[in-house]
């Protein structure tokens, strides 16, 4: 499959879709094609066609678009804690939903991929692990490395949720089951814990994923990233 950014805009996300019905999909392969190297960005388009497009009206707050940032040709936001994007209030996303993501972080306690106080996937820093928060507990999906892109998952369904890592599973686990009315990517509730690193796309599936989807979707980021996976 050919890298993001060589797909015209009409194709990026396309082989998302095939794999299950999106709820939001945010690709910065797309976001590319209306930011220069090194500038700000503003807002991104929801590929999904449900039309929540994110933002961030202050300019200070504003990731930085980076291309060709994992030298396979994808680019992404990279962020220092304070830049994001921003959803306002949409109608309620009830459990279960399945969020991925694809994501570095550069170390710093609570950096978070996407989220709010309903939902969050982020690097804790305490220890070598990413989180998942569904409103409730915050529990670890696995272990991962700092400046190292990896692939997250989260399927977020009470208390049978689990994570994974590049394809690793995590134990089921219960981090709560808050329908999602807002949310931000690159920060947490309110902007607070933001990433530190860089951002390269996420979406999320309705419902959980069978085995066949969650393996064609692992092998495709993996394909795409150059990442090696368990699936």
């Amino acid at each position: 499959m050919p890298i993001a950014t060589q797909q015209p805009r009409t194709k990026v996300g396309q082989d998302y879709a095939s794999i299950g019905k999106l709820l939001w999909f945010y690709d910065v392969a797309d976001v590319a094609l209306d930011n220069a190297n090194g500038g700000t960005v503003a807002s991104a388009r929801d590929l999904s066609g449900n039309g929540l497009a994110i933002s961030q009206a202050t300019a200070n707050l504003r990731p930085t678009l980076i291309t060709n940032a994992d030298g396979f040709g994808n680019p992404c936001m990279r962020g220092t804690g304070t830049h994001y994007l921003r959803l306002g209030t949409i109608q309620a996303i009830p459990h279960p939903y399945t969020v991925f993501a694809v994501a570095l972080s550069t170390g710093g306690s609570n950096n978070a991929v996407c989220g709010s106080g309903q939902f969050e996937v982020y690097w804790k820093g305490v220890d070598t692990s990413f989180y998942m928060y569904g409103g409730t507990n915050e529990v670890s999906i696995g272990t991962a490395s700092l400046n190292v892109v990896h692939i997250l998952t989260a399927t977020f369904n009470g208390a049978s949720s689990v994570g994974s890592i590049d394809g690793t599973a995590s134990s089921t686990v219960n981090p709560g089951s808050t329908a999602v009315t807002t949310f931000n990517m690159m920060a947490a509730s309110g902007g607070a814990e933001g990433l530190r690193g860089d951002f390269y796309l996420c979406g999320a599936y309705a419902g959980v994923l069978s085995s066949a989807q969650y393996t064609a979707l692992v092998r495709q980021l993996a394909e795409r990233f150059r990442i090696t996976v368990a699936v």
